[in-house]
């Protein structure tokens, strides 16, 4: 197995490529589980709805994106979701239901870009 370490990719344009620094696929439940992750340390049930999803290593700044979906099996479809509250460690998770209030989604998925 090679290791290929570099400090700023590039296509051959020039043009920076931004490649994920963690991603995370939860099962949403009473009892949330991680189905795969890379980059992720932990998650923590903060509420109906509502995780925080914990980094292996810390990001330089806050600064980032997250964009994150919530998908619900059933007829409660989930209405509103996204992603929050970034800081240099964890981000958190939020989906609601029909009626805005925090309802378990069946799968959680974000990708923390850097």
């Amino acid at each position: 197995m090679s290791t290929l370490k570099v400090d700023t990719l590039q296509t051959t344009g020039g043009v920076g490529l931004y490649p994920a620094r963690a991603w995370i696929n939860i099962a949403g439940a009473a009892t949330p589980t991680i189905r795969g992750s890379a980059g992720v340390s932990s998650i923590v049930d903060l509420a109906a709805g509502n995780y925080q999803v914990n980094y292996s290593a810390s990001l330089a700044n806050s600064n980032y994106a997250a964009p994150m979906n919530a998908h619900t099996n059933g007829t409660n479809g989930t209405r509103f979701n996204g992603s929050y509250n970034y800081t240099t460690s964890s981000c958190d998770l939020n989906a609601t239901s029909d009626a805005r209030a925090g309802s378990d989604a069946s799968y959680y998925s974000v990708v923390v870009v850097s």
